[in-house]
C-alpha cells in the first residue's frame, strides 16, 4: 500500500492552506470572480517510473462528495464521507499512514505543510512565505536539532482546481469552524489544520531556503487549462540536493 499513502493528496489538495477570514468561500469568490466551479471526477498521476495511481470522485444527487477511490495497479483503496451539515465523518477501509500533503502529491523535497506557519500573503490572498521545521544533524554536538527554514510559493490567476471539491465534501465549513466529529482515520484531523495555508490558486512554484537564505531545494508545476481556467494537465518537478523527482498529471471534472 506504500505507493498509495500519496493517493488522496493527489485527489483532494487538503494540506494546502489560505489567509484566515470569516469564509474560504467568500475568499475564493473574492479573488477568482465569476469562475465557475468545478468538482473533480478524476485525477491520475504518473511517475518517472511510469506508474500511475489514479483518483475517483464520487458525488451524490445533491452533489456532495461521497467517498474517493484510488488504484495503483492491483492495490485498491477507499475513503467515504458523510455530511449532516454540521458534522462530518470519515472512514477508510485501509491503513493509510500519511496524512494529505503537497510533499506526497509532488514528492517535493520538504513537509513544508506539516510543520508551516505562514508568514506572509500575496495580493490573493495565498500564503506566499512559509516557514516550516526540518530536522538536521548537528555534527559539533553530533545530535539532530531542529532548524526554521522558509518556502517561498508562488500561483497562478486561476481558480484552486480542489476548491469545489473541498467544498462539496464539507471541508470548507470545517475549515470556516463547523465542528466537525471524524471518524476511525485519524490523519483527517489534519484537515482543521489546513485553515491558513489553502491557497484560492494553484501552486505554480516553491523555493526551500535553510536559515542562512541559502536555496536548498525547488518545486516547479506547469499547467495546461481548459476554457474555464481549471488544469487538464499538470508538470511537477520537486528538486533537492541531487535527488530530482517528476510527476506529471491529469486531471477531469463534472
Amino acid at each position: 500500500m506504500k505507493k498509495l499513502k500519496y493517493v488522496f493528496a493527489i485527489g483532494l489538495g487538503v494540506a494546502l492552506l489560505t489567509s484566515c477570514s470569516s469564509s474560504a468561500s467568500d475568499d475564493f469568490d473574492e479573488v477568482n470572480g465569476e469562475a465557475k466551479k468545478k468538482r473533480l471526477k478524476t485525477v491520475a498521476a504518473t511517475n518517472q517510473e511510469n506508474e500511475t495511481i489514479t483518483t475517483q470522485f464520487m458525488y451524490n444527487a445533491e452533489k456532495e462528495l461521497v467517498s474517493v477511490s484510488g488504484t495503483n495497479g492491483t492495490d485498491a483503496t477507499l475513503i467515504n464521507y458523510s455530511n449532516d451539515g454540521s458534522t462530518i465523518k470519515v472512514t477508510e477501509d485501509s491503513d493509510l499512514s500519511e496524512s494529505f500533503s503537497i510533499e506526497e502529491l509532488y514528492q517535493s523535497p520538504y513537509n513544508i505543510y506539516e510543520t508551516g506557519m505562514a508568514l506572509e500573503y500575496d495580493s490573493n490572498k495565498n500564503p506566499s512565505k512559509v516557514l516550516f521545521q526540518v530536522e538536521v544533524y548537528d555534527w559539533e554536538t553530533e545530535m539532530n536539532v531542529v532548524e526554521s527554514y522558509t518556502a517561498e510559493i508562488f500561483y497562478d490567476n486561476k481558480p484552486n482546481m480542489y476548491f469545489s471539491t473541498l467544498e462539496s465534501a464539507g471541508v470548507i465549513e470545517v475549515l470556516d469552524g463547523v465542528d466537525v466529529s471524524f471518524g476511525v482515520n485519524p490523519q483527517a484531523s489534519e484537515v482543521i489544520k489546513a485553515r491558513r495555508l489553502l491557497p484560492l490558486n494553484n501552486v505554480t512554484k516553491i523555493i526551500y531556503k535553510d536559515g542562512g537564505d541559502n536555496v536548498i531545494g525547488t518545486l516547479t508545476v506547469d499547467y495546461t487549462y481548459d476554457s474555464d481556467g481549471y488544469p487538464l494537465t499538470g508538470k511537477g518537478l520537486a528538486i533537492g540536493g541531487e535527488e530530482s523527482i517528476a510527476i506529471n498529471t491529469t486531471y477531469s471534472y463534472e
